[in-house]
């Protein structure tokens, strides 16, 4: 029987490479589901049942790892640190330097763009093993996410945003249309879930008005804390219905792990200004 594990995931510290690993104790799993949220703490979630009902439903069912923390702020560089292992020194959100473009524009507020790297990723580590992967971001308007760094929501609200999608700062991944093609909106886990055709990884994002970041402008302006707890709750809910409900999630694990990147060290310390 396939095994199949999925992460909920409010740290970007949080590496789903032992997963797909055949070692002793650790099963070898077919299809491992990442599903990253972020900005909120663990304490802000779980104990907050009234607006997180499903999200608390369940870590009190399944497995809950509570030794997981964000290592910098903001976004990118945990992002940074989930799909290789490092955040490059990068202390911002910058948008990457595109492939073929001699000059890359900065976001205005944090360090210059990001060179494409060159180092190996869980992506080329994936590849290498004869391993699949999917990158799926909610609101990315098309497949490849090429030049694509922000995609608006209305009065200047961007929903998807490249800082969340780590694995197109990668040379490999820009270089390759095969490869950049894998990064695909996040409407296409359906077809691919009803197709059984799910990659070995699903590297899954929602939009900026859904991961429970939230966004000043936009779709969720002007909503309350708890709206946007809601949002996300409701977000990861739809998604594990629809990752269980398909053959592929029949026999889904669940690995939870509930930091966000709102904390600076462990879940109960001091927090610093949202992202």
């Amino acid at each position: 029987m396939k095994k199949t594990a999925m992460a909920l995931s409010f740290t970007t510290a949080f590496l789903s490479i032992p997963a797909l690993a055949d070692v002793e104790g650790i099963p070898n799993l077919n299809h491992v589901f990442l599903i990253m949220m972020e900005n909120h703490s663990y304490a802000e979630v779980l104990n907050n049942a009234p607006t997180t009902p499903y999200l608390n439903s369940l870590a009190n069912s399944a497995g809950n790892a509570v030794n997981y923390s964000t290592n910098i702020h903001p976004s990118l560089p945990n992002y940074m640190e989930v799909v290789a292992g490092s955040t490059y020194n990068i202390v911002g959100d910058p948008f990457p330097k595109w492939r073929g473009t001699p000059a890359a524009q900065a976001d205005g507020i944090n360090n210059s763009p990001v060179a494409p790297l060159t180092s190996l990723s869980i992506a080329d580590q994936l590849n290498g093993a004869g391993k699949t992967w999917k990158s799926y971001q909610e609101s990315l308007p098309m497949t490849g996410a090429l030049n694509i760094n922000v995609n608006p929501g209305g009065a200047g609200g961007d929903l998807y945003a490249v800082k969340h999608n780590p694995l197109a700062y990668f040379a490999s991944v820009q270089n390759d249309p095969n490869i950049n093609n894998l990064i695909v909106p996040d409407t296409q886990l359906q077809t691919d879930l009803n197709n059984n055709d799910v990659p070995n990884l699903s590297f899954i994002a929602p939009n900026q008005c859904n991961d429970m970041h939230g966004y000043t402008d936009g779709p969720c302006a002007g909503f309350t804390d708890a709206q946007i707890l809601a949002n996300g709750d409701a977000k990861v809910h739809s998604l594990v219905n629809q990752i269980t409900g398909s053959s592929v999630g029949i026999s889904a694990r669940m690995q939870l792990s509930w930091f966000g990147m709102k904390t600076t060290l462990k879940q109960d310390q001091a927090t610093s200004p949202q992202l």
